[in-house]
C-alpha cells in the first residue's frame, strides 16, 4: 500500500501495488520468446536471400541452356519455400511482439493508479490480503466535485425532475442556505432505508462552495422548489401542517 488514508494524490499517482511475481515471470518469458522469434526470422531472411541468389544464378544459366528445366524448377521451389518460411517467421515475430506488449500491460495493471486527483478517503485492504475481483480496494474522492444525494419519499416524487432548483442546508453550517439543481432522479424505488419506499436524487451545488471546508459524508437537508412565489407569500413548514391542511395560528 503506497498511500495511506487521508493522502492527497495527483492523477495517475500509484496507490496500491499488487503482487506481480506471476506477471513479471510471464514478462520475462515473453521477452525471451520474442528474442528467439527474431533470431528465427533473421535466419529465414538469410535463407530467403540465399535462395534468391541461387534462383538468379540458375535463371541466368537456364537462359544460356546450361542447366536443365528440372534444376530450374527446383531452384524456383526452394525460393518459394524460403519466401513462405520468412512470412511465417515474420508472423510469429509479430505475435510474440503483441504477447510482450500484453505482458507489459499485465505488469502495469498490478499498480492501481489514481484515475483523477483527489483525497484517498479509505483503503479496504491490508498488506498481504487478497485482492478479490469485484471487491473495492480503495475509495478516492474529488473534494472540488462534491454533490448531494438524498432520499425522497415516493409519494413526493411525482413532480420531481432534473433541472428543478433546490435549497440546501448543511448541518455543519447552520443558518446558511446554498443553491443547487437536481441533476438526476433515480428511475427506481428503493426499500433499503428503514423499509420506506424512497427515490434517490442527486443535486449539484450552484452556489460557490470552494471556500467551505466540506467533507464527504456530511449531513444535509434539502428543499426542492416546485414553484416560485413572491417574497410576501407565507411559507409554512410541512412539519407544522396538521390533518386537513390546518395550522395553529398564534394571535
Amino acid at each position: 500500500i503506497l498511500r495511506r488514508q487521508g493522502a492527497q494524490v495527483e492523477i495517475s499517482a500509484p496507490i496500491v501495488k499488487l503482487d506481480d511475481a506471476t506477471a513479471q515471470a510471464a514478462l520475462r518469458v515473453a521477452q525471451q520468446d520474442l528474442e528467439h522469434a527474431k533470431q528465427l526470422e533473421e535466419q529465414a531472411r538469410v535463407s530467403r536471400a540465399d535462395a534468391q541468389r541461387e534462383f538468379d544464378r540458375y535463371e541466368e544459366l537456364h537462359r544460356k541452356n546450361t542447366v536443365s528445366q528440372s534444376e530450374m524448377d527446383r531452384a524456383t521451389t526452394r525460393l518459394e519455400l524460403a519466401r513462405t518460411a520468412l512470412k511465417v517467421a515474420s508472423s510469429v515475430t509479430g505475435q510474440r511482439t503483441a504477447r510482450l506488449a500484453q505482458a507489459r500491460l499485465d505488469v502495469e495493471k498490478m499498480i492501481l493508479r489514481a484515475p483523477f486527483a483527489g483525497v484517498l478517503t479509505e483503503v479496504f485492504l491490508e498488506v498481504g490480503e487478497w485482492a478479490i475481483p469485484g471487491k473495492p480496494i480503495l475509495e478516492l474522492i474529488d473534494p472540488g466535485a462534491l454533490d448531494v444525494r438524498a432520499e425522497l419519499d415516493e409519494i413526493d416524487t411525482e413532480e420531481i425532475q432534473a433541472g428543478l432548483p433546490v435549497r440546501i442546508q448543511l448541518d455543519p453550517f447552520p443558518g446558511q442556505l446554498f443553491d443547487g439543481t437536481i441533476t438526476r432522479v433515480a428511475p427506481y424505488v428503493s426499500e433499503a432505508r428503514d423499509q420506506n419506499r424512497t427515490v434517490e436524487i442527486e443535486i449539484r451545488f450552484t452556489s460557490d462552495i470552494s471556500s467551505l471546508p466540506l467533507k464527504a459524508g456530511m449531513s444535509a437537508d434539502i428543499e426542492v422548489i416546485l414553484e416560485q412565489k413572491p417574497e410576501s407569500t407565507l411559507r409554512v413548514s410541512t412539519l407544522a401542517i396538521m390533518e386537513g391542511n390546518r395550522v395553529l395560528v398564534v394571535r
